[in-house]
């Protein structure tokens, strides 16, 4: 039945007395009714105004993702026309989670791209990490955020002007970069590029930069 429908049946039966064994009902329990009705009003409205905020922030996720995406597609067709960020996020999430978003590995890593905890708040999401892991949408966004501040990164260094290179036999690229960044953080691609692949780090998982790096050349 129709939550409006409902509510003027209950409020009509307040307002209008109904009789008991040919009396009407004492104003102790009309009263009563009345605050039942009252109380039921303003968890409607109440439950409500939530749906309204919750509905409101997955709409500014979606187009807060969206412009990410278009700000990093612009930039990837002034290094290759054929780089696609779907294309990059499935072959990232395999390699992290299978695919997954509820996992967690020994050091704490979250979800389908394995971020770390420390970047939740300061890529696009608040809340805890049992609900970020229960967030589709939030993970989408925070890996956005995150690759995408990595890419300023890689502009700002200039290293892009390693793109094409090889270095111990495995061609440097965009992606690849990219993936490494995500891996062993900017720094530490950094020192891999700049060393000529003397430097070579691995995650916590013993999986080495190059790895990444030769899954993109």
């Amino acid at each position: 039945m129709n939550k409006f429908l409902l509510s003027i049946m209950l409020l009509v039966q307040i307002i209008i007395p109904v009789k008991v064994g040919g009396s009407e009902l004492p104003n102790e329990l009309i009263s009563a009714r009345w605050h039942t009705y009252n109380n039921a009003l303003e968890k409607e409205r109440a439950n409500l105004e939530k749906e309204k905020l919750k509905e409101a922030i997955i709409s500014e996720k979606k187009e807060d993702l969206k412009s990410i995406k278009y700000r990093m597609s612009r930039y990837f067709r002034t290094v290759d026309s054929k780089l696609y960020w779907s294309n990059y996020t499935r072959v990232i999430s395999s390699l992290e989670s299978s695919h997954r978003y509820n996992v967690v590995n020994q050091y704490g890593y979250l979800g389908k791209y394995q971020i770390s905890h420390k970047y939740l708040n300061d890529f696009g999401f608040s809340g805890t990490d049992k609900e970020f892991l229960g967030d589709k949408l939030s993970q989408e966004l925070v890996m956005a955020n995150y690759t995408y501040n990595n890419i300023r990164f890689i502009k700002k260094y200039n290293l892009n002007r390693f793109i094409g290179k090889e270095i111990n036999g495995i061609e440097v690229t965009l992606f690849g970069m990219m993936a490494s960044a995500h891996l062993v953080g900017i720094k530490s691609l950094t020192d891999y590029l700049n060393t000529n692949g003397k430097i070579i780090t691995k995650d916590g998982n013993d999986t080495s930069i190059e790895k990444y790096m030769k899954v993109f050349s």
